[in-house]
Order: structure tokens, then sequence, then C-alpha cells
């Protein structure tokens, strides 16, 4: 990893996965390690305009602070893809759209009255904003949020919320890895996974959670709290063409200190799955 993309880890920082919620202690050792943040800079390296889409997460972290905001990178459909979460909970000072947009200053445009249209609807939290290469890059403007209700809980929904208002996109089930027996269950419900041996191929050994999405043309999967090493191989075996995994594996000894959080969605074809995205998550 370039040394200009690097985020040492730093006294007091703490790990913590795709909700904001603290591990009990770092996977390995910590001297000589980086953040998670230093693989979402290296991901801008995925467009046309790097330093431009560099300066636009590394302003955020400089108005915000660190640990406000989880991200999430990889493929979906085969092009780069971002999003970014914000998750208030009990924050002092809780991050608002506006807010997010002030941060971002002239870095990231917007669709006119989408931010408008998102606060109006009173308090939704978290939330989350989807980024493209064309975004980062300045060509195109964010039009769209995504609404989380009830998120902390066992089941959760998303919307999509455009200028338009929001639509039902997302049911989410939060499992304990342990519970097995309720995970298969859930699964065997889904219209595209259809049980959740169709992707034992691509699960971790080691993971904390499991999240099932049940969305309108796919299905999803998101293990919660994988070691790096084990990110790696679960990448690779839902991207062979290594794009994803290539973010992490470069520098899997200043990462190993970490757990990412994995991501698939997957649309059944037939007797066939095909996975539509591929995603790990960190924390800016």
């Amino acid at each position: 990893m370039s040394d200009r993309l690097d985020l040492p880890w730093q006294s007091g920082d703490r790990p913590l996965n795709l909700t904001l919620e603290p591990y009990d202690a770092p996977a390995g050792p910590v001297e000589g390690a980086l953040r998670s943040a230093s693989v979402l800079r290296r991901s801008t390296e995925w467009t046309a305009k790097p330093a431009r889409a560099e300066a636009a997460f590394a302003v955020l972290q400089d108005r915000l602070g660190p640990d406000r905001l989880v991200w999430a990178v990889g493929l979906r459909d085969d092009r780069p893809a971002w999003e970014l979460y914000v998750y208030n909970g009990a924050a002092a000072s809780p991050i608002s759209p506006s807010e997010l947009r002030r941060a971002w200053g002239g870095a990231v445009t917007w669709t006119p009255g989408l931010v408008q249209t998102v606060e109006s609807l009173g308090g939704v939290d978290p939330w989350s904003v989807d980024l493209d290469p064309a975004t980062l890059e300045g060509s195109s403007s964010v039009v769209a949020f995504n609404g989380y209700v009830n998120a902390g809980a066992e089941a959760a929904l998303s919307y999509r919320i455009t200028t338009d208002g929001p639509r039902l996109t997302n049911l989410y089930r939060r499992f304990p890895s342990s519970e097995r027996k309720a995970i298969v269950r859930a699964a065997s419900r889904t219209l595209h996974l259809a049980g959740i041996d169709r992707v034992a191929h691509l699960e971790p050994a080691d993971h904390l959670e499991v999240h099932l999405a049940q969305k309108p043309d796919c299905d999803g999967v998101y293990w919660v709290g994988v070691p790096t090493v084990q990110a790696v191989e679960v990448c690779l075996a839902a991207d062979p063409s290594g794009r994803v995994a290539d973010l992490l594996g470069p520098d899997l000894d200043r990462l190993g200190h970490l757990r990412f959080d994995v991501g698939i969605d997957v649309e059944r074809n037939g007797s066939e799955l095909r996975i539509r995205k591929v995603a790990i998550y960190g924390v800016l």
C-alpha cells in the first residue's frame, strides 16, 4: 500500500464493527498497524481521479473526526461502488445529512432538494449514502439516501429515499453466528438465496454475526467480524478477479489486528446463483 494512503493505528483506537459497536480487543498486535480507513483510501485508485476521491474521504475524517462513519467498498455488478453509513445512536454530536453536506463542502455534489427531503422525514437513523466513481470524480451528484428503521434489533427495514420520497428496499435480519438453526431456517425462506448452504463455500470459519437481507432483485449475506486473512479468502472466492481482495492483501501483516465485515448479494437464475455484489466494511 502506498505510504500516501497509510493511516497508522493510534493509541486509543478501538476495533469496531459495521454498526460502530466495539469488539472486545484487537485480533492481533497493533504495533505498526494501520487503521481500516487505509483500505478505503486505497480503493480510490479505482477511480479516474484518485487524488480527488481520496480528498473527498480525507476531508470527512478531518472535519467529523475518526470513528464517526462506516464505509463499504466493493464491486456491484462488476462496477466499483462505495457506501458511507452514519450511526448516531447516543452520539453527543449527531451527524445530520446537512452536516455531512457541509463537511464535504464541494468535494461531492447533491441532487437539489434531496437533503431537505430526507430531513423532512424526521430523525432517520442510521442512514447511508451510495457513491460511485462518477460521484467521487465530481461528474455526477448523490441522488439518494438509504434510511434504516429498527436497525439495532433482530429485524430491520431499509428505505431508499430520493426527492420523490422513501421506497422500501430491504428487510434485514441479524443473528449471532452461534444460532445456526435460526440462520438456516431464515435463509431457506429467501427467494434468491434459498438456503445458507448455497454459499457455504464462501462462509468464513471465524465470524461473530450473520446478517441476511431480502431485496427486490437479490438477497444478501453479510458476515460480521471476519479476521483479515479470512476476509481476503471470502473476497477471492466470491470475486475471482481479486480486485476486492487486493485492497486488503498487500498489507495483511499491518491489518491483521482488525476484523472486517464482508457482504455478498446473490441473484438466482434457475439453479445457478450469480454474485451481484462483493463488499468489505470498515470504519472511517
